[in-house]
């Protein structure tokens, strides 16, 4: 059984502000399930009050907004990263890069161009394929 003169004391530390949430609650129950002395009688209502809309109840079943909020923005996040990195390799991949006569060229027909002229040699009608590597890689 909880103490008038506890009750009393707790109803002063609401006021003054320094009560704990698990006090407010004691406050809350007591104040719910209890008979009221005539002092207090006009705080009843009050702490019942703050009982209804200090504790909402909730849904069962449901995650709160905030959680499936950060849920959904970890999920995106993650699917913007793959995306990016994705774009990123691809770009690279298709980047077409030779060093021809130790000048560097971007341009693929360039480099196609360069790589047919050398096919062309290697394919022709002479036997001695390996001097031709030799001269083409001296």
């Amino acid at each position: 059984m909880i103490e008038k003169d506890y009750i009393k004391t707790l109803v002063d530390k609401f006021f003054e502000g320094t009560t704990t949430m698990a006090e407010e609650r004691l406050l809350v129950d007591y104040f719910r399930a209890h008979e009221v002395e005539p002092p207090l009688q006009p705080l009843r209502q009050m702490f019942i009050d703050l009982g209804a809309v200090s504790a909402p109840v909730p849904l069962a079943g449901r995650q709160p907004l905030r959680r499936r909020l950060r849920l959904w923005m970890a999920a995106a996040s993650v699917a913007a990263a793959v995306i990016l990195s994705f774009t990123l390799i691809m770009r690279r991949q298709n980047e077409c890069v030779a060093y021809v006569y130790g000048q560097r060229v971007t341009d693929r027909t360039e480099v196609m161009k360069e790589v047919k002229a050398t096919m062309a040699t290697v394919d022709g009608p002479t036997a001695d394929i390996h001097n031709e590597l030799q001269q083409i890689f001296q």
